[in-house]
């Protein structure tokens, strides 16, 4: 595909002017549909980077008001370390501080609860909402 559709170089002002090709255009403007949008105000209270991260992972599904995650998938999109290998270690170290980071100071409201197959968590699972109130 072609990216460029003209470029005009103004002669003594060291700039250049350039039109992208028509069909270009469509791909470009439907870039934002791909990527998880908040506003940088609602993160910047955060200090955790599990809580920066489990806003991203639940605002993806924003619109349903849930999100469920493999146990091992969640872990790698949490960047967890490979020393969290049980899961009474993920839920001490990430989920119970970002979730209660995330309802102090963001004001969502969350709750989440372990999938279980027999005795082992196989996956976790979020509701949640953003505070009809904002931040509390």
């Amino acid at each position: 595909m072609r990216w460029v559709g003209s470029v005009k170089y103004q002669d003594g002002e060291g700039w250049v002017e350039i039109a992208w090709w028509p069909d270009l255009m469509r791909h470009l403007t439907g870039l934002r549909a791909q990527f998880t949008t908040y506003q940088l105000q609602q993160a910047s209270a955060l200090r955790s980077a599990y809580s920066w991260k489990l806003l991203e992972l639940l605002t993806r599904f924003q619109s349903t008001g849930w999100a469920e995650y493999d146990i091992e998938d969640f872990k790698a999109s949490m960047d967890a370390p490979p020393s969290l290998s049980d899961f009474g270690q993920v839920k001490r170290r990430i989920i119970e501080p970002a979730v209660t980071e995330l309802i102090e100071k963001d004001g969502w409201l969350i709750q989440w609860q372990p999938i279980k197959a027999g005795r082992k968590v196989k996956a976790v699972r979020f509701t949640f909402i953003e505070s009809p109130q904002g931040n509390p």
